[in-house]
């Protein structure tokens, strides 16, 4: 399911939301592109400490139309699983308390 969140499905389930894939070709590498896909994205650092994650039981998707007949002739998917490691000694809710080493 992909849509802006002011969409009644997407709504209901907002980390599902992908808005707008973008292609952007390499000037100095014709044969290379970078894809960029943009989930949740009303989110601002200043949100923070804690921000919507990735959704486990969510299948992501970017479709890419190499020949422009509109329908897909790759498709990159991803999962991702939410682990929450304290790094501290003391428990708490915060899922963003250690360095990101991987």
């Amino acid at each position: 399911m992909s849509s802006h969140s002011e969409a009644p499905e997407i709504s209901k389930d907002p980390v599902a939301g992908q808005h707008g894939p973008l292609r952007v070709h390499q000037p100095r590498q014709p044969n290379k592109v970078t894809l960029i896909a943009n989930y949740i994205p009303r989110q601002q650092p200043a949100g923070g400490p804690n921000f919507f994650e990735f959704g486990d039981d969510v299948l992501y998707e970017i479709h890419v139309d190499n020949n422009g007949d509109g329908n897909a002739d790759v498709t990159f998917q991803f999962r991702f699983e939410t682990k929450l490691t304290d790094t501290g000694a003391n428990d708490t809710f915060l899922y963003n308390t250690g360095q990101i080493t991987s």
